[in-house]
């Protein structure tokens, strides 16, 4: 698709652009050589699924109704989902239970990390960094 983009490029963009949004993002990042689903592997692929399920938990992305058909939105206004998010999300698609007491899912999180049932935190951050996805950090470094 993008080879036919490169020798192709008036109307396919377009197209994509309205009706498969998702898909010209993965075209988008083929043309410009970044990393996609495509070349990840098992745990890659399942921290950029617990990504998108973080965006749509905290609103980044949601359905808008266009007439009859009903597209996938993005909405840049809304902060990316952060670190945390995408580790709970991850826990939550593996099965795992949070606890009830929302005080102390940092620690469920750091439990099941040291029990090997989750990627550490600097494995999620450089995932997602190889893919170019947005993210936030709970406590930006300073400069």
């Amino acid at each position: 698709m993008a080879w036919a983009i490169k020798r192709y490029p008036s109307g396919l963009l377009e197209i994509l652009a309205e009706h498969d949004r998702p898909k010209l993002q993965l075209v988008v990042d083929a043309l410009n050589g970044k990393r996609t689903r495509q070349h990840l592997n098992t745990r890659q692929a399942k921290i950029m699924r617990a990504h998108e399920a973080a965006e749509w938990e905290c609103g980044r992305r949601r359905l808008e109704k266009r007439g009859r058909k009903v597209y996938q939105a993005y909405d840049c206004k809304v902060p990316a989902p952060t670190v945390f998010q995408v580790r709970m999300q991850y826990a939550k698609l593996e099965g795992h239970q949070p606890q009830p007491n929302p005080l102390r899912h940092r620690e469920w999180l750091r439990d099941l990390s040291n029990r090997g049932k989750i990627p550490r935190d600097m494995t999620f951050q450089r995932t997602m960094t190889r893919c170019g996805v947005e993210f936030r950090l709970e406590k930006p470094r300073k400069a």
